[in-house]
């Protein structure tokens, strides 16, 4: 996996978006060298279907990370001992002389398909170099590019099965029947981790910073101070809900220090941070964490959703937690504390630009407008057509506030993309049918548009893509801008909301089908810029039939009683059609019917009762020639 952008130094703020546009791709081993070494991104194994261990396809580049107490001339030497050399190495961004930071990438020689050989190839790797950093363990860890290639030698195979037969370890606790030599120092090693363990429970039930991030190995020697604060509180302390305190001391400007512009970035990050690694576990199964449940078998392990969060599931308890969730339980802290303690460990920080809080603001604003007097008071049309939809367009302006990034913008206007499921969620739907509905008709008055792919910036419509062909969706995601609500800019809205309205327009009828029979192919391109449609008109043959048989039906209940209902269509065509395909069809087509045959459709009065001889209770919508309401007009 390969992402082709140099960077001249470690990134601060797009560790979310190189993550993204990690891609699979075709380079020769020369330029991959040539290219990581002068800043470009990599994850050694190919992965398909998202950035997890559980996608891994396959694997013959490995790659370690060396950021603290080693250096280049040390490590080669090991490599030459030990018979592993490496095909190529870089130094980091952050190397110095007197600080060496670097990474070695080995070949194997031969493709490895099998995660279980993948891992056990891996960790043999790491046991000859224990200083190298934990976290290259995964698959699916991605590794920055750097500064400078420190050497390249495409001849430098290793044997996979050779490595592992003599440097392989298994992460396991040792058995009474393997004490030897050997195994004693494994179990030394195991009781050893065992502590880490405690340590790491009781330095995050504690909320204690400085002893977490020593005990992951962070440097400490740096000024500290804190992430986010509340202002009722003082700077650097964080009390939790069961009253305990502690120093939330990350680096202030230090070279580990990770930059966030987006709130949403941050949180990806954070909920794809090693848990095994968080809690002191080195086994696959362990015992589990939290106080209130005496696990006496291992029942807990760790996995990855499909949205790539890592999640803590005690099958005994039947507990599931995020890392959040975790910190949460055991200090007893509240949710923004344990958030404000994992920046703290790991130095996360989020840095709004001012462009980015003017956003914020005039979206936030947007979304207020809307419940505002002056909204209702101001426009006769939109709140009407709105209706009990504008909750789902303030739901979804709302959850847009954090994924405002000047990274993804138009003609100086946020862009946000957001799955089908995602937003089905956040409006609080049912299904993508309502969800699809609301979508468009905000379109359709103009107050967000869907924005074709000729719009869309080039690097998130090629991630978009990517996406699509990997999971074989049809579409990709959609990409959406919204309007700053005003008088000014919702004139417009209300004056399309009154054509809707003269038009007849229902919500469950807003397809793409009823603007091409309503109106026109320009405004239901522009609507629905990624609809694939059947024929040249966008409509469907049996749509097509349908609707002339609704036009028939009722041009036959004009001649013999000289009006007609759209009860009267549904029950005259109930052999032929389901009745709600019917009244659906009877929605998307009536103006273009109408249009089409010289038609009207009107709510009766009692005038029009008495010349039609309507003898039915109330004054229903019928629909007329139009010279037989002359009358009334």
């Amino acid at each position: 996996m390969f992402f082709d952008k140099r960077y001249t130094e470690k990134p601060k703020d797009d560790v979310g978006f190189i993550v993204n546009s990690l891609s699979e791709c075709n380079i020769e081993l020369k330029e991959l060298a040539d290219k990581v070494s002068v800043g470009c991104s990599f994850i050694p194994a190919l992965l398909r279907g998202g950035k997890s261990n559980d996608n891994f396809v396959s694997q013959e580049l490995w790659a370690l990370d060396f950021d603290h107490n080693s250096t280049i001339d040390d490590i080669l030497n090991r490599c030459k001992n030990k018979g592993l050399e490496p095909v190529f190495g870089y130094t980091s961004f952050s190397h110095t002389p007197d600080n060496q930071r670097f990474r070695l990438v080995f070949h194997s020689n031969r493709l490895i398909t099998d995660i279980d050989e993948r891992n056990k190839i891996q960790r043999s790797i790491m046991n000859i170099f224990p200083e190298c950093d934990p976290s290259c363990y995964s698959a699916s860890h991605f590794f920055y590019g750097g500064k400078q290639q420190i050497l390249y030698d495409e001849n430098k195979l290793f044997d996979p099965d050779e490595i592992i037969q003599k440097y392989y370890n298994p992460p396991q606790s040792p058995t009474k029947s393997q004490y030897s030599e050997k195994s004693k120092n494994q179990t030394r090693s195991f009781k050893k981790d065992s502590l880490n363990h405690k340590a790491k429970i009781e330095a995050i039930s504690n909320l204690d910073v400085k002893a977490m991030r020593k005990l992951l190995g962070f440097d400490n020697n740096n000024d500290f101070r804190l992430v986010e604060h509340s202002s009722q509180r003082p700077v650097g302390v964080l009390v939790g809900g069961n009253n305990k305190s502690s120093s939330l001391l990350p680096p202030t400007k230090s070279p580990d220090t990770h930059f966030f512009r987006s709130k949403q970035e941050l949180k990806d990050y954070i909920y794809q941070i090693d848990l095994y690694d968080y809690l002191g576990v080195r086994q696959k199964k362990f015992r589990c964490i939290l106080p209130e449940h005496n696990d006496a078998k291992p029942s807990a392990n760790v996995f990855e959703s499909k949205n790539g969060t890592l999640l803590y599931k005690c099958f005994g308890c039947d507990k599931t937690r995020t890392i959040v969730g975790i910190t949460e339980h055991l200090s007893g802290c509240k949710r923004h504390e344990a958030i404000n303690f994992i920046k703290a460990v790991y130095g996360l920080e989020y840095e709004e630009s001012d462009w980015v809080k003017e956003q914020k603001d005039l979206l936030i604003d947007s979304v207020n407008y809307l419940d505002s007097e002056e909204f209702e008071t101001s426009f006769n049309n939109l709140p009407k057509v709105l209706g009990y939809r504008k909750p789902h367009l303030q739901k979804i302006m709302i959850h847009c506030v954090d994924y405002i990034n000047e990274d993804c913008q138009i003609d100086g206007k946020p862009v946000f993309y957001q799955s089908y499921n995602k937003l089905i969620k956040v409006c609080g739907v049912r299904d993508s049918t309502k969800l699809s509905q609301s979508l468009h008709l905000f379109a359709l008055l103009g107050m967000m548009e869907i924005l074709p792919e000729s719009k869309i910036p080039t690097d998130k419509l090629n991630k978009a893509k990517s996406i699509s062909a990997t999971y074989g969706f049809e579409k990709i995601t959609n990409f959406y801008q919204f309007e700053e609500y005003g008088i000014n800019t919702l004139t417009e809205c209300d004056e399309r909301a009154k054509q809707l309205r003269d038009n007849h327009f229902k919500i469950s009828a807003c397809t793409r089908e009823m603007l091409l029979r309503t109106y026109d192919k320009k405004l239901a391109d522009e609507i629905y810029p990624q609809y694939t449609y059947n024929n040249n008109q966008g409509t469907s043959e049996k749509s097509d039939k349908h609707t002339l048989d609704i036009a028939r039906v009722i041009e036959y209940c004009i001649d013999n009683k000289g009006y007609a209902t759209e009860k009267d269509v549904i029950q005259l065509l109930a052999k032929g059609y389901n009745c709600e395909s019917t009244k659906r069809q009877l929605a998307i087509s009536m103006q273009e019917i109408l249009n089409t045959y010289s038609l009207q459709r009107v709510r009766l009065n009692k005038e029009l009762k008495e010349k039609l001889s309507f003898e039915s209770n109330g004054y229903p919508f019928v629909i007329l020639r139009k010279e037989e309401n002359e009358v009334n007009t």
